[in-house]
């Protein structure tokens, strides 16, 4: 039996035997009833803190209000418990107003007491939120150990609802690292723990992050599918938060289709519900999807004007989550410098404790004495040594934060670039679309031929700033380790070009494909290219007749891509995988020319090698080979 059979046995064998540890969600205004007749301080702290955090999503500063009076009557009554249970309640407050270094101030004074008083189901969910600061820094790895402390917290514990949220906070780090499949297996725990437990909110989380990890893969069903659930769930729970989510989730799925009318209600419900709730990225998402539809409804007034909210919302959050980041690692500093003394109060004590056993041991005798020397004497060496140990640890790891946070900074950048060119060039192409329209008529043969100039111009340069992004992302994932089967692969390529190869007629044959070692998306990119390019460099009039095949040789795989296109000069054979190295003219063939540069960037990361063999007007054969690390018969 596989491991995972295994762990899916374990795992409904745990449903099986594990009882709900929360209770259900319930109504605010029965919350308030009970507040109003409540007859002593401790009730009244409750019932404050459980209104808080029932209220932290939809109405912010009334929870806030809430929790503030929760913690004033914590303290007075010196209730260690009730002090860390408001701390925590109002770092959630702060998370959903998107004010992310209060937030964290609160959660760590909640972890501190906690920790005094070996809380650990309240621990668990310290840790999962710190995690969550550390995720919005870009610190993945600690975020994922931070929650994994807490999914194993919650699962000695059997605090079943906390663990729907550790494996929905697990799988969100994994679809940052783009290993989509490991979190469509975490989103998928999360959703069976909480159907299984009851835990409408939980249910509303997982179906809204599978209904996102969905729309990535384009599996738009499947995504539809997710965010209506979502939607029935929050819509039942009134939860305006997670309404606004799941509309704007929705409406883009709309968007693609070109469904206008059912888009832009959601839209706007979705805006609207987002303002009430101060949730500033779903207010970004949803001037995106205005502005989106807008556009291709070809009215680009309004397009530019939901395009600069847009854009103003974005920069405003990009500003707050970069002066939050800084203040994250500012309180994570003075956190390791408080423990750092603690360490140092233990050490002095070892010392103090070494010491005093060596002034009783010099009344045992002189032997006892010397005894005692050469112990402390190890002792400061081995401490010398650690100490040592633990400096060049701290430089080392110093070295790699900083490494990061300069790869972080140029992946921005470029970001950046592609987002600062990209806007003035939506901006050209929507006035001249304007002046079009406007003043047409007004225009001769010679202006609208100039008119058609630019629009073509900004077009290309659009795609060509896209596909720069693209060259410049290769790579940028580790998991180069994935198991590959290219069967899938194929189908999926077919789909991807279902388009094109209609509109040419093309005839595409696959033959029988391995499994190897490698990064799924890259992979897909490179024979997505490759095929692309054989349907797109034909002569005029010839319908694409494309292969694909495989071979197994003894040190590695090779697979070869072969039309009956125009084919390619020996002259240029070599110098048509650099970027931007076009042999035809963009009206003979468009294109950007960097396609083949993006396949021999994927090949190379892949520890292998592509070459072309070609003879004009008889077409061309790409070689891709890739080292046998990894085979597996589909």
């Amino acid at each position: 039996m596989g491991k995972p059979m295994k762990k899916k046995i374990t795992w409904l064998f745990l449903l099986l035997i594990w009882i709900p540890a929360y209770p259900q969600a319930v109504n605010p205004d029965i919350l308030e009833s009970q507040l109003k007749n409540a007859t002593t301080q401790p009730e009244r702290m409750h019932l404050l803190k459980e209104l808080a955090f029932e209220l932290k999503s939809n109405d912010t500063e009334k929870a806030l209000t809430y929790a503030r009076e929760s913690l004033y009557l914590a303290n007075k009554l010196n209730d260690e418990h009730g002090i860390a249970e408001a701390h925590h309640t109002i770092g959630l407050i702060n998370r959903y107003k998107g004010e992310y270094d209060d937030a964290l101030d609160h959660f760590l004074k909640a972890m501190e007491i906690r920790k005094t008083i070996n809380d650990e189901v309240g621990l668990a969910r310290s840790y999962n939120n710190i995690g969550q600061i550390s995720d919005l820094q870009g610190n993945l790895e600690d975020a994922l150990n931070y929650y994994r402390k807490s999914l194993e917290l919650r699962t000695r514990n059997r605090d079943s609802v906390g663990m729907v949220y550790s494996y929905i906070s697990i799988g969100e780090v994994y679809e940052k690292q783009e290993d989509y499949e490991t979190a469509l297996s975490s989103y998928a725990d999360a959703l069976i723990l909480a159907k299984k437990v009851s835990d409408e909110k939980g249910q509303t989380f997982a179906h809204t992050r599978m209904g996102n990890l969905f729309w990535k893969m384009e599996m738009y069903g499947n995504a539809r599918s997710h965010y209506q659930d979502a939607l029935d769930i929050s819509t039942k729970l009134n939860s305006k938060y997670d309404i606004s989510l799941s509309n704007i989730g929705l409406a883009r799925i709309f968007i693609q289709e070109q469904n206008f009318e059912k888009a832009l209600p959601l839209l706007e419900e979705g805006l609207r519900l987002a303002k009430e709730t101060r949730a500033l990225d779903n207010i970004r998402d949803a001037y995106q999807g205005l502005s989106e539809i807008s556009y291709l409804k070809k009215d680009f007034k309004q397009a530019f004007y939901y395009q600069e909210l847009y854009t103003e919302m974005k920069d405003s959050l990009f500003n707050q989550n970069k002066s939050e980041s800084i203040s994250a690692i500012q309180a994570r500093h003075e956190l390791e410098k408080k423990e750092h003394e603690i360490e140092e109060l233990k050490r002095n004590q070892d010392i103090s404790r070494l010491r005093n056993f060596a002034f009783l041991g010099i009344s045992a005798g002189f032997f006892l004495l010397v005894v005692l020397i050469v112990i402390l004497y190890r002792y400061r060496i081995q401490t010398h040594t650690n100490l040592l140990l633990s400096t060049q640890k701290q430089e080392i790891e110093t070295k790699n934060h900083e490494l990061e946070m300069s790869n972080r900074e140029l992946e921005d950048f470029a970001h950046a670039v592609s987002h600062d060119l990209k806007q003035p060039l939506r901006t050209i192409g929507s006035y001249t679309g304007l002046i079009q329209k406007r003043y047409g008529h007004e225009l001769g043969e010679e202006g609208k031929e100039y008119i058609e100039f630019i629009r073509g111009g900004v077009t290309r340069l659009h795609s060509l700033l896209s596909d720069l992004l693209v060259y410049s992302n290769v790579g940028e994932t580790e998991a180069f380790d994935q198991q590959v089967k290219m069967d899938d692969l194929m189908r999926s390529v077919l789909v991807n070009l279902d388009q094109q190869i209609r509109d040419t007629g093309a005839m595409i044959f696959i033959g029988q494909m391995p499994g190897i070692t490698g990064n799924y998306s890259a992979l897909l990119q490179l024979f997505q290219n490759l095929i692309s390019n054989s349907m797109k460099f034909q002569a005029e009039g010839n319908k694409p007749n494309v292969n694909v095949t495989h071979r197994l040789f003894k040190d590695f795989n090779r697979f070869e891509v072969k039309d009956n296109g125009i084919g390619i000069p020996p002259e240029y054979q070599e110098k048509i995988f650099k970027a931007f190295h076009r042999l035809h003219t963009q009206e003979e063939y468009p294109g950007s020319g960097i396609g083949l540069a993006i396949c021999q960037k994927v090949v190379q990361l892949h520890g292998g090698e592509i070459s072309v063999c070609s003879t004009p007007n008889k077409g061309s054969s790409f070689f891709v080979d890739l080292p046998l690390t990894y085979t597996h018969e589909s």
